[in-house]
């Protein structure tokens, strides 16, 4: 609150979520400003650099072989919490001790998510993590002047980056920061333009799909941040952000939740042929649901590399080319152009996705019951119930469009 105030009307208060903003008994018009921040305030990547443990700890490497602008903001936020002097101590240990993400589950409740991809994405980046703490931290530690003791044993930076990936916005809201990723999305560090920002009291609202927002973002570095009502908010209804469309396996990789029939869910089919060290990846592609509105269920790019396969044993046997093999095609509309399907294709994905299919069917009655919460089912469990269901829907779909495409 003292982040925010006199900035705003809200009040924090205990919600379905755990914590929430509230609107005031008068409720809240459209327009009305809810929240003002100064970008002062926030926690960015270039501050953590420039902040005297950053230069110490750029200066611990050779030019070009430092750490990645994410694991500097990830350093200050584990230092800050364990220091009461730092300048953001209060809005560190704020922050929940035991982050919600799925990548920071006990083995226990990873194990729900066994057989999954949200498994494989967990491992993949709490792998990416450990390496980063492996490669980098040995050499803080050997400066020797006892300032980055705290981070001894990684625990600190892993509570960092769990909390990071779940209350990062857009970095791009404040002027002159780099980044213009999507708020509070996921994804590993490095790459400077999917680098977020924490602002305080704001990462406090929580997600709604199809919350209407308005943001204004800061015009200097000591600007503000704000924050409106872009609907009428009755009074004392919770407050919410719209962390943009995401699929459960996004929410649940973040922030530890899921929707039950998330419209936005997908499947991430992974294509590669070959095996061992003659393996060629094809790509990540991402199937959704079928039947909503402006939402293509098969991504373009999908149809193109299944196509390729097929050009590339034309081009081995002599034929003519073609991305159907010689057989029977029809067209996908839309986009950058429309892409020639052939029967080939449409029956190797078939194959595949049935495939896919199979182990969601085994659990879909029981995965049922648990997203109903029937049987006294934890949250966790009911969440990881709620993203098998939409996996296996996604898939259901998928393969009732293919085999009419047949």
């Amino acid at each position: 609150m003292a982040y925010a105030s006199p900035a705003t009307s809200l009040t924090i208060a205990p919600s379905p979520f755990g914590l929430g903003a509230f609107a005031p008994a008068a409720g809240i018009p459209a327009g009305s400003l809810l929240c003002s921040i100064s970008s002062s305030l926030c926690m960015t990547v270039g501050r953590s650099a420039r902040t005297p443990l950053g230069r110490l700890a750029l200066a611990a490497f050779p030019p070009g072989r430092g750490p990645p602008a994410e694991f500097l903001l990830l350093l200050d936020m584990a230092l800050g919490r364990a220091d009461p002097a730092h300048r953001d101590h209060a809005f560190l240990a704020s922050l929940p001790a035991k982050p919600a993400d799925a990548p920071s589950w006990p083995a226990c409740d990873r194990r729900l998510l066994a057989g999954t991809n949200l498994a494989a994405g967990c491992a993949a980046s709490s792998a990416a993590l450990e390496a980063d703490i492996a490669r980098f931290l040995p050499a803080l530690l050997a400066l020797g002047s006892g300032k980055f003791g705290a981070l001894r044993g990684g625990k600190g930076i892993r509570w960092a980056r769990a909390c990071y990936r779940s209350r990062r916005f857009p970095a791009s809201l404040i002027q002159g920061e780099a980044g213009d990723g999507p708020g509070a999305a996921g994804g590993d560090g490095g790459d400077e333009k999917d680098v977020g920002i924490l602002l305080p009291f704001m990462d406090l609202l929580n997600h709604r799909r199809g919350a209407k927002i308005e943001w204004e973002k800061a015009d200097s570095d000591d600007g503000r941040i704000s924050f409106r009502a872009s609907e009428d908010v009755r009074g004392g209804e919770e407050v919410f952000n719209n962390y943009g469309s995401k699929s459960n396996e996004e929410l649940l990789m973040c922030y530890g939740f899921a929707l039950r029939d998330n419209p936005d869910d997908a499947y991430r089919l992974k294509l590669g042929v070959g095996g061992g060290e003659e393996r060629v990846e094809l790509g990540v592609f991402s199937i959704r649901r079928g039947g909503v509105e402006g939402v293509e269920q098969f991504p373009k790019a999908l149809w193109r590399a299944l196509a390729s396969l097929y050009e590339e044993e034309e081009e081995e046997e002599g034929g003519e080319g073609g991305a159907g093999g010689g057989g029977e095609e029809g067209g996908v509309e839309g986009g950058e152009g429309d892409v020639a399907v052939g029967i080939e294709e449409v029956e190797l994905l078939l194959a595949t996705l049935s495939r896919r299919l199979e182990p969601f069917d085994e659990t879909r009655a029981a995965d049922e019951i648990c997203e109903r919460g029937e049987r006294g089912e934890t949250q966790r469990e009911a969440a990881v119930a709620m993203y098998r269901c939409g996996q296996g829907e996604v898939l259901r779909q998928a393969v009732q469009t293919l085999k009419a495409m047949l």
